[in-house]
């Protein structure tokens, strides 16, 4: 299939707004995230585990179960800027139906990861037996940090008296 591409352009006001259509549509990956792709981490919550319930897109899509063959992490970013020692930081793992039909991804943030900002991970769901499946795109978000005030505060007054 040929990738056909068609460009326009819309004179507004003196500048050019340009679109493009008509593009080939990328091949999807494997399994859609029912919820989206950013995942919020709890602040104050140990371990720190987030599920993403999933649907695969072909009906015939399934995992291996006898080694449960586990999705991996090619690739995290922080920002926009990609750091090697990051991805042990994140463990990926598939919850599976009794026949290997995935239900949710299960991610374990480790306590290391301190830093408030958003991850991007890119997983490979199958890399033993299909590692040419399209990679799917996480966003992992790890909020700042929150001061707590004590309930009540009490402070002891110390009264000078002058002459004693």
């Amino acid at each position: 299939m040929t990738l056909q591409r068609k460009l326009v352009c819309v004179m507004l006001g003196g500048a050019a707004a340009v679109s493009l259509y008509g593009q080939a549509a990328a091949t999807p990956a494997a399994v859609t995230l029912d919820s989206g792709s950013i995942l919020q981490v709890c602040a104050q919550c140990s371990p720190r585990k987030l599920r993403a319930a999933v649907t695969p897109t072909d009906a015939r899509f399934k995992v291996k179960l006898n080694p449960v063959e586990q999705p991996t992490v090619v690739e995290t970013s922080f920002g926009n800027v990609r750091d090697a020692s990051v991805p042990p930081l994140f463990v990926v793992e598939w919850e599976l139906a009794k026949d290997g039909t995935p239900l949710a991804l299960l991610v374990t943030v480790d306590g290391k990861v301190k830093r408030a900002g958003n991850y991007d991970l890119i997983l490979n769901l199958q890399p033993a037996s299909k590692p040419l499946l399209p990679r799917l795109k996480l966003q992992i978000v790890v909020p700042t940090g929150a001061l707590e005030a004590p309930e009540k505060l009490h402070i002891m007054r110390t009264v000078w008296i002058p002459g004693l």
